[in-house]
């Protein structure tokens, strides 16, 4: 089999779940393993500083010209807005927003499909919070750090109503995965800030110092919208920068 990689870089995982030698080409737009993936595959690593890997793929598409079905179109698109928080996240950028600009051609999504979308995503969340969460935790090891992160993230249309009513089922959640560095984001993508839930005072500190976060009662909100793997990006920067 030939593989290729999309939306995800970290060598560990790979080779935990396939055999890397198999792996042809990559897309991603996280950072921390583009010297492994230069050297592993050199031209055919793509890993760039876009808001979302859905535009790497049009641009493909693109290069290629390739003909796009309204189904691949519908999904890119969604995609697009929905890793850049509608525009808003600090990692979007001029191409994802003629890539949206230039897949609305080929979509069949009405006019409000935005708001639909994470007014549905919403719903789903609210039906079912405890499967929501299992879904969205991811695990980090970072560079410098000695603790494992545990990072869950939900991007909702008002988040402030999920973590208020159910914070004692993201603390049981999260803090099931042995480890006390866990703390959960919440973008609410109608107020432009992210609500965050977390306990250990450190890691309090911590993210107080890298995104502004000012917390009460282990509950803090941002002065403006952050994506998980921003956090991340700023974890590692931040250890850079205090060893």
């Amino acid at each position: 089999a030939k593989i290729i990689i999309v939306d995800m870089s970290d060598p560990e995982y790979v080779k935990d779940r396939m055999n890397i030698n198999q792996v042809v080409e990559i897309f991603d737009h996280h950072f921390g393993h583009e010297d492994f993936w230069r050297e592993q595959l050199g031209a055919k690593s793509h890993i760039e500083k876009v808001g979302s890997c859905a535009t790497l793929i049009f641009e493909e598409f693109e290069k290629k010209k390739m003909q796009i079905s309204t189904l691949t179109a519908n999904l890119l698109y969604t995609a697009i807005f929905s890793n850049t928080l509608n525009f808003n996240a600090g990692v979007s950028c001029d191409r994802d927003r003629l890539a949206f600009k230039e897949l609305k051609k080929y979509t069949d999504l009405p006019n409000s499909w935005e708001e639909i979308y994470y007014s549905e995503l919403s719903r789903d969340v609210f039906i079912n919070p405890r499967e929501a969460l299992i879904k969205v935790i991811k695990t980090s090891n970072i560079s410098g750090h000695k603790e494992t992160f545990i990072i869950g993230q939900l991007e909702l249309w008002n988040s402030k109503e999920f973590i208020i009513n159910n914070k004692e089922l993201i603390k049981k959640v999260l803090s099931s995965k042995n480890s006390d560095f866990w703390f959960f984001t919440a973008p609410s993508i109608s107020e432009g800030k992210n609500y965050v839930l977390c306990q250990n005072k450190k890691l309090q500190n911590i993210l107080s110092s890298i995104i502004g976060v000012t917390f009460r009662s282990n509950m803090g909100v941002t002065n403006k919208l952050w994506l998980r793997k921003e956090i991340l990006r700023e974890l590692q920067n931040f250890t850079v920068s205090n060893v």
